[in-house]
């Protein structure tokens, strides 16, 4: 497995764009999110809370997408969070995975994989603290469900 910085050097040209919408995230995660608070590294598997723009609602997500973007996002080289929302209305189903509740997740929730989505990494509220992270068998489970929602197995 390759490195961080050989990782950047590769990917560099394609983290690059940065429309408007992503250099306002920047400016809100490090100038807002951090006046007070100082800044933590975040990771896959990890939940946060992170505020809904449309209804201006906090809501758990965790984060998919892999921690050299994570890095990238937390030293300014990209903007965005691939993330899956959580919900407290129990559905079930292949595209829910079950997240006991533990930590500051006071409810048992799913993790609604069908409705992944991208989110300005300057939504999150990194400054309530981390929620919980995933168990191993949660992963498991949240792997065998994006297999099974993008047909990959």
């Amino acid at each position: 497995m390759q490195d961080y910085n050989t990782w950047l050097k590769k990917n560099s040209f394609s983290l690059l764009s940065k429309p408007d919408t992503q250099k306002k995230a920047y400016k809100n995660f490090f100038v807002s999110t951090w006046s007070s608070v100082a800044p933590k590294p975040f990771f896959q598997y990890e939940i946060y809370y992170a505020k809904l723009l449309k209804t201006r609602k906090s809501r758990p997500f965790v984060i998919l997408q892999n921690d050299f973007l994570n890095r990238a996002c937390f030293e300014g080289a990209y903007h965005s969070i691939t993330v899956a929302p959580l919900s407290s209305r129990l559905k079930g189903g292949d595209y829910r995975v079950i997240v006991e509740a533990r930590d500051e997740l006071k409810k048992q929730s799913e993790i609604v994989v069908n409705a992944l989505g991208i989110i300005d990494v300057g939504t999150v509220e990194f400054e309530r603290g981390i929620v919980t992270k995933l168990t191993k068998d949660e992963i498991k489970q949240l792997q065998i469900s994006l297999a099974t929602l993008l047909n990959l197995v």
